[in-house]
């Protein structure tokens, strides 16, 4: 790693070949200059330093040690942009030429904050207040590699290149200024060089594999959405206008309907599981549950309009023939099961009376008002009673149903194959993996409320979102995705009604239950497995490749199971592996502090595993086991060995403490509860 001083001089030795991609009626240029960005820093008392910067270009890396230096840097290399689009102005007999050159920045919300008021920055695009999805310094664009992968930059390494990231051969508990970056030693510079070089050979890849093909990635869904509008050119059965007319007609009712009617997976314990060590539990997961709704189920395709219900008869005809949403409200509402379904967070009505909640959950409800759709209604209705004689309907609407149109499902289904295909040789299918997988996020991407921006003064504002500007380039409906979910909690919900006696977790598109029987799953493989001959014969499909889509695949049996809650849970299985699953504890936590051995595919024996299921109880305390981060958007100084160090913007990485903590209204309805259900569990 060499000094920014030897930069110039080299950079105009590289050689550059130059990158048109259409957008609309405007096109934008690149420079295939391969390039990587990432500083280190220092934490003193919550406030952060940059010591020492390093940039990638075409696989050597130049450093640096103040933000003085790395303007210097970037005129540099602003400068010999200037001078290659005066070039090629020259030979096109142009007034002008605007090509701007790539950076790679790996989880690009970090830099932003130290850089933000640091460069001068001429555009940036902001998914909210602390994350650009990019920004520009003039002529170079800085984009997010993480956002393009969701992985480490380790693992994004063994993904992608062949320099790999170093592990701990940096100390971030040392204390150091600008002096000490220029003196790192040989194995710390190393590692600081290996970051950025990763990046580089991460863009030769970019370029490779997007840019050259017409196509500027920003994110994981921007891939899918990328192939779903080419095929949508070439599908003649939906227009834009057709699209646009499925939306909501304003933001406001946009907004309701993503808060209230919109529901991620079905996530829950039951409550006469909490705290106990149980046995011979039978997991189930659906084999790609989203990329199975997608291609199996009814959605709507046509503008939602309201009718006025007059009769019972009516209401389930419209309920059996349409898409619909339902504004409903209902009294004396209490469930069936021991499991309860409707997430407190999708109540509109503040006026409950009493409410009894199970960890997050609606158990009983003297009066509740919800949005739903006709999929939500039919497993509401199994999992509660109410007041049949007493429904008050505020609004019904009710739109076509109908398959998805080819080109979402072709689209899909041709990397589904592929996926399998690729599997069942032993080849890489990551890409394919990913992109079926991508589906689902393309189909739930929100318009968020408000826009952010940088205004004159480099201050970070909001203003409403301009909704219609959204929603114009569209190829999906914002209904297929909350009837995507609504169909995959149908299928994971109806399979725990089915077998309500056994289940004691739950999760977005498995369940698990002691002493499970396999009949209902079984039932429902043969019936799908049909439905996905017919699927194959439709779209020519290799049936042996997509015949398991959406069937119920059997996982190891859990023979220790332990829970406390939602995202709370142990497993031992039959073959000796050991699964451990709690929100905001680092993977491998438990198993450090327990001082166990597992290999590197977790497989400990029971005696070890029980040591590991002991600590998650209600109160334990891991130490410096998470990191959260301490935003500084005011100017600070502080002397680091004795430099007077100074930043205008930064994010402080300090670790804290974690506790296991147990919501006392939980405990209460556990109290509450217990007698009530009798279950064979234990």
């Amino acid at each position: 790693m060499e000094h920014f001083s030897k930069l110039e001089e080299w950079l105009y030795k590289q050689s550059c070949e130059c990158y048109s991609i259409k957008n609309g009626k405007y096109t934008n240029h690149f420079f295939d200059l391969k390039m990587g960005f990432d500083i280190e820093t220092t934490t003193y008392c919550e406030r952060s330093y940059m010591y020492i910067w390093q940039i990638g270009i075409n696989n050597k890396a130049f450093f640096g040690n103040t933000w003085e230096e790395f303007n210097e840097c970037l005129n540099i290399i602003n400068a010999y942009c200037e001078y290659l689009n005066k070039q090629i102005a020259s030979e096109k007999h142009l007034k002008d030429f605007n090509a701007k050159f790539l950076c790679f920045i790996h989880n690009i919300s970090f830099e932003w904050q130290f850089v933000r008021k640091e460069i001068y920055i001429t555009d940036a695009f902001l998914k909210n207040q602390r994350e650009p999805l990019y920004f520009e310094s003039n002529n170079i664009k800085f984009i997010d590699s993480y956002q393009i992968t969701h992985m480490s930059l380790a693992k994004l390494a063994k993904r992608y290149t062949k320099t790999q990231k170093m592990v701990g051969d940096i100390d971030y508990t040392i204390l150091r200024n600008s002096f000490d970056g220029k003196n790192l030693t040989e194995k710390e510079q190393k590692y600081c060089e290996n970051d950025v070089l990763i990046l580089c050979e991460f863009a030769e890849y970019y370029f490779n594999k997007y840019i050259k093909n017409d196509e500027l990635i920003y994110t994981e869904t921007s891939i899918v959405r990328h192939a779903l509008k080419k095929a949508f050119k070439e599908d003649n059965s939906l227009t834009k206008k057709d699209i646009l007319e499925m939306y909501p007609h304003t933001f406001n009712e946009y907004l309701m309907y993503m808060e209230y009617l919109f529901a991620g997976g079905w996530v829950k314990s039951s409550v006469d599981a909490y705290n106990k060590i149980l046995s011979n539990v039978k997991c189930k997961d659906i084999t790609s549950s989203y990329p199975a709704q997608i291609a199996h189920r009814y959605y709507p395709i046509s503008k939602f309009k309201e009718i006025v219900i007059t009769n019972k008869q009516q209401f389930n005809n419209m309920l059996n023939r349409y898409c619909c949403i339902l504004d409903v409200t209902l009294y004396k509402v209490k469930k069936t099961t021991i499991h309860s379904i409707i997430s407190t967070s999708k109540i509109v009505n503040d006026d409950t009376g009493r409410i009894v909640v199970d960890n997050g959950r609606m158990a009983e409800c003297d009066k509740i008002r919800l949005l739903m759709t006709e999929l939500d209604w039919e497993i509401f209705n199994k999992f509660y009673d109410y007041d049949k004689y007493r429904i008050e309907i505020r609004s019904f609407k009710i739109a076509v149903r109908g398959n998805l149109p080819k080109y979402v499902i072709s689209t899909m289904l041709d990397a589904y194959e592929k996926k399998e295909e690729l599997k069942l040789a032993e080849q890489d299918y990551f890409n394919e993996k990913c992109f079926v997988n991508m589906f689902y996020g393309c189909f739930v991407t929100r318009i968020h409320k408000y826009n952010y921006y940088l205004d004159a003064t480099g201050e970070i504002k909001k203003e409403l979102n301009d909704y219609y500007k959204n929603i114009r380039s569209s190829v999906l409906s914002p209904f297929w995705g909350i009837w995507c979910t609504s169909w995959a909690r149908w299928q994971e919900l109806n399979a725990v009604y089915a077998n309500a006696d056994y289940v004691v977790y739950g999760d977005t598109d498995s369940v698990k239950g002691v002493n499970m029987p396999d009949d209902y799953f079984n039932n429902y493989n043969e019936k799908q497995i049909e439905k996905n001959k017919k699927l194959a014969e439709k779209y020519n499909k290799n049936y042996e490749l997509i015949k398991e889509l959406g069937c119920w695949d059997s996982e190891p049996t859990f023979v220790l199971f332990k829970t406390l809650g939602c995202k709370r849970y142990i497993g031992y299985d039959e073959n000796n592996k050991l699964s451990v699953t709690i929100a905001g504890v680092t993977k491998g936590t438990l198993e450090r502090e327990a001082n166990i051995k597992v290999d590197n595919k977790n497989h400990t024996s029971k005696k070890e595993a029980l040591k590991v299921i002991d600590l998650m109880k209600d109160g334990t305390v891991f130490k410096n086991c998470k990191t959260t981060a301490v935003y500084n958007d005011i100017e600070h100084s502080d002397y680091i060995n004795g430099e007077l160090m100074t930043s205008h913007s930064s994010i402080a990485l300090t670790n804290i403490d974690f506790t296991i903590k147990v919501d006392k209204d939980y405990k209460k309805y556990i109290k509450q509860v217990i007698g009530m259900y009798e279950r064979e569990i234990f």
